[in-house]
């Protein structure tokens, strides 16, 4: 009698051979198993979940290469190493030395990101500025990092 692979083990293999796949289409390939499974199973798997699209994609820890911002693009899809949209603003702005404009900012996440930045700036996880122009540059929360 011959053994079939538990469900992570079968999406870490279609993932493995995908490189990237939607909850839609993992769901499909693994025979329309219900969305609170699937979510259940997705835990056991080591992989990324991408801070764009609403966390619709996923891949492979091992198959993610991360360039210097610590982002990785696959298609449309956006991942980030610090896993959230707003975890990656916090860790991008904080890390800057002189703090990002929304425009920076939506260029090199490539989404939206004005409602994250205000929920950021209203919980006190980030600070802004106003600058020259009408814009405002977003800064560290930390007040020494974001003096300098």
């Amino acid at each position: 009698m011959a053994s079939h692979p538990s469900y992570p083990d079968h999406i870490r293999q279609l993932l493995q051979s995908k490189t990237v796949l939607s909850l839609t289409q993992l769901r499909h390939a693994l025979a329309n198993r219900p969305r609170s499974s699937l979510f259940r199973d997705l835990q056991k798997v080591d992989l990324f979940t991408s801070y764009s699209h609403a966390g619709q994609y996923h891949a492979l820890k091992s198959t993610v290469i991360f360039n210097r911002d610590g982002l990785w693009f696959y298609d449309q899809a956006a991942f980030s190493k610090y896993g959230t949209l707003k975890n990656t603003l916090v860790a991008v702005v904080s890390s800057s030395s002189a703090g990002m404009t929304h425009k920076e900012l939506k260029t090199l996440l490539r989404i939206q990101v004005q409602n994250a930045l205000t929920h950021l700036i209203k919980t006190d996880m980030l600070r802004r500025k106003s600058s020259p122009g009408q814009s405002y540059v977003y800064l560290s929360h930390e007040a020494s990092r974001a003096q300098a």
